[in-house]
């Protein structure tokens, strides 16, 4: 299994995160963004944190190894600290859309689903991009608390297409 927290582990562990925590202890975790490439196994994890110059530092995780890399760009919305357990392992979010996809005659198998852990409000919050092998994206949001489908949207690649021409 995948944990969010092993990737938090992992960083602790790391010199340049531990620099990175005494010049900004107030920083709070709040976002984390995950690439699972379910065909090639391509896989990219990264925890961003909020800095009090309104940007973000974002650590890119790749086994032990941690790449920091600071935003250019200001936010112009302070993001909610992420607080609490994580309860949904990163392996879990397939299974969880696979079933959501079966319940509503979904047939496509999805190859490749773009991940972001949000607080929004009291509750954090999944926001999965899956892409299926059909060319069809489906937008998921689903509740870290209790495994809920909060939102579950279809369209196709083409759509998308057609409306940025």
């Amino acid at each position: 299994m995948v944990k969010v927290g092993e990737f938090i582990q992992t960083l602790e562990k790391n010199k340049e995160y531990g620099e990175f925590r005494k010049k900004n202890s107030d920083a709070p975790l709040c976002a984390g963004f995950f690439v699972l490439d379910l065909g090639k196994g391509k896989n990219a994890y990264q925890l961003d944190y909020y800095l009090k110059n309104k940007k973000v530092e974002t650590f890119d995780i790749d086994g032990k190894k941690v790449v920091r890399n600071t935003s250019q760009h200001e936010l112009k919305k302070v993001p909610q600290e992420i607080k609490g357990d994580i309860n949904i392992d990163l392996d879990m979010l397939k299974g969880i859309v696979a079933d959501e996809m079966k319940n509503r005659g979904v047939t496509e198998k999805v190859s490749k689903i773009i991940a972001v852990l949000q607080q929004m409000g009291k509750e954090k919050v999944w926001i999965l991009n899956c892409m299926t092998n059909g060319m069809d994206i489906i937008k998921v949001h689903v509740a870290d608390n209790d495994k809920s489908i909060l939102e579950f949207e279809k369209f196709s690649l083409m759509d998308v297409i057609k409306q940025v021409k």
